[in-house]
């Protein structure tokens, strides 16, 4: 029998970057915007009053937060990490699968010092199995566009374990298309991944959600909204709702939750933290969260081991 032996979530991104490169990041970000829809946005209020001091205070929270995540993952001794994350038109060009998993053998992570890491095809194989079998149409990938990753999941690689040698399973869930499943989905997709993980002989797996959690930028889907948020946008109260809930390990809680909310508190990628939660049954979580409107996001890194 194979166990989950723990799961977490973490903001990705510019959630990387120490605030000194913030400016930088949502400059470009304003950039990106300009490019797209023909205007440069304004900043919020908030960007001009963030103090700085404080800013750095509350980001150490965080990065604390990121780096006790990646000691837990280490003690745990996984066999896999299986990485939960979307894909915002970098993998999916013209079509994009609500809950997709990558099935090769290996895939190359990073530029000209590379390195390859291996996968779990046959955990992955399962997803797609079981999925069949729960009515969840997971569409199995069998090669990676362009040899590259999404954001999503690098980072996770790249920065929170950058020593890990074990195995690797890609997650994709849908985040910024009217495909993208439901909360309910979500926790469902979760449930479906411990129940696979469970039925293979001597795994060891850590379930990492990556994304979220509330934030505007220009690869938000603004045709489609009709709310009241603008580029640079946090929708605090509803990250504290989503984070009270995993705290609690409400998962009625969380089943409540719709993907209109998601659209209208630029919440999308919360879904990868839905996933991780629905193979946690039920544990409560320990999560950090910080709003940075320097950042444009409600940072979060969480976790239940």
């Amino acid at each position: 029998m194979g166990e989950v032996v723990g799961v977490g979530a973490l903001s990705h991104a510019i959630a990387f970057l120490p605030p000194g490169e913030w400016d930088a990041f949502r400059e470009a970000a304003r950039g990106r915007m300009q490019k797209r829809y023909g205007f440069l946005p304004e900043l919020r209020p908030e960007v001009e009053t963030e103090d700085d001091t404080d800013n750095a205070r509350r980001y150490e929270r965080i990065a604390e937060g990121r780096r006790e995540l990646g000691r837990k993952i280490l003690a745990a001794d996984p066999s896999v990490l299986v990485i939960v994350g979307d894909d915002q038109n970098e993998l999916f060009l013209d079509v994009h699968p609500p809950i997709a998993v990558y099935t090769g053998e290996s895939f190359s992570l990073g530029g000209d010092a590379a390195r390859e890491i291996t996968c779990d095809s046959e955990l992955a194989g399962s997803f797609v199995t079981g999925g069949v079998e729960q009515a969840i149409e997971v569409a199995p990938v069998a090669t990676l566009a362009g040899g590259h990753l999404p954001h999503a999941h690098a980072g996770v690689l790249e920065e929170l374990v950058p020593t890990w040698t074990g195995d690797v399973v890609l997650v994709f869930v849908d985040a910024i298309h009217a495909c993208a499943p439901t909360p309910a989905r979500c926790l469902q997709i979760g449930r479906l991944l411990q129940e696979c993980i469970s039925r293979q002989e001597g795994r060891r797996a850590v379930i990492l959600g990556s994304g979220g959690l509330s934030h505007f930028p220009a690869s938000f889907p603004w045709k489609g909204y009709k709310g009241q948020a603008r580029f640079g946008d946090i929708a605090e109260s509803f990250d504290r709702k989503v984070v009270s809930l995993l705290e609690g390990g409400d998962h009625e809680g969380l089943q409540q939750l719709t993907g209109d909310q998601f659209l209208e508190h630029g919440s999308g990628e919360d879904r990868a933290w839905l996933v991780a939660a629905g193979a946690s049954h039920g544990r409560e979580w320990d999560v950090t969260y910080e709003p940075f409107a320097k950042a444009m996001m409600g940072m979060g890194v969480g976790a239940a081991f």
